[in-house]
């Protein structure tokens, strides 16, 4: 066993033990850390800190109920509906409060745990966007959410979100712009040009960054944008997949074929 570990699990029983005596703060602050570490926890412990934590629920600051439902939903625990139901209902009244970080990880968390919430929750949510600047990775997070749950913003906001977008293209990493051009096909949304242009020079420029996978449908979602790379990106983008060719699942093989004759290239 790895002592590492082994110091965790004695950790999580202290907390088992001792959660009744937890502040809202440091209860929010141990879901973020177990998750954080990738430890999955007990049932019996996620049980009992779930009951605290609706016990608690008056206390969470905004910034604490962001990382709550982040914990939750990347330790894969489902809450309790009615704890759920709560959960949002304080969301919706702190969403005003929320800084760009947390409301990406709302977001995110959301979509992960496949939850739709009640349009007023939303409503509230998507609100406070309206008045934040995002990073490059809060954004492909907050699309990536959007696209996962179904959610289709109206046409101003979305513009907004996207000349953010564009203003940070040079920020993105590969996984995030895979997420981003993803969300944008996914949701059937129109990006003027200049916003496809700057995605794709970020994506030929970070070509040795992605993986099979995401280099195959980050290219097919930029296709149907409108994006038709040149003879040049095209031999570059060959190249690179060549060696990444044995890790193609069906889909990547399917998605690049799928691109080389949209786009009429013959190599």
């Amino acid at each position: 066993q790895d002592p590492g570990w082994e110091f965790v699990r004695a950790l999580l029983e202290q907390l088992e033990q001792k959660h009744a005596e937890f502040s809202a703060q440091d209860l929010a602050t141990s879901l973020w850390a177990v998750a954080k570490v990738g430890h999955k926890a007990e049932a019996s412990l996620m049980a009992a800190t779930l009951e605290r934590v609706g016990n608690a629920l008056p206390s969470f600051s905004a910034h604490y109920l962001a990382k709550i439902l982040w914990a939750l939903a990347s330790v894969g625990c489902s809450a309790p509906s009615d704890l759920m139901a709560a959960l949002l209902d304080r969301v919706e009244h702190e969403a005003r409060s929320f800084n760009a970080q947390d409301l990406a990880s709302i977001f995110w968390a959301l979509a992960k745990m496949s939850h739709h919430p009640k349009p007023a929750v939303m409503g509230a949510l998507l609100q406070r966007a309206r008045v934040l600047s995002f990073s490059a990775q809060a954004l492909a997070m907050i699309l990536w959410a959007l696209a996962i749950i179904g959610e289709h913003p109206e046409a101003d906001w979305m513009a907004s979100l996207l000349e953010q977008v564009k203003r940070e293209a040079l920020s993105f990493g590969a996984r995030d712009l895979a997420n981003t051009v993803w969300a944008c096909e996914r949701m059937g949304q129109h990006l003027e040009p200049d916003i496809v242009e700057a995605l794709a020079e970020q994506v030929e420029q970070s070509i040795l960054f992605f993986n099979a996978q995401e280099l195959a449908y980050t290219l097919q979602a930029l296709t149907k944008l409108g994006y038709v790379p040149g003879s040049d990106t095209v031999l570059t983008l060959l190249a690179h997949m060549r060696h990444t060719l044995p890790s193609f699942n069906p889909s990547a093989l399917a998605n690049t074929l799928w691109v080389l004759a949209a786009t009429g290239n013959n190599p």
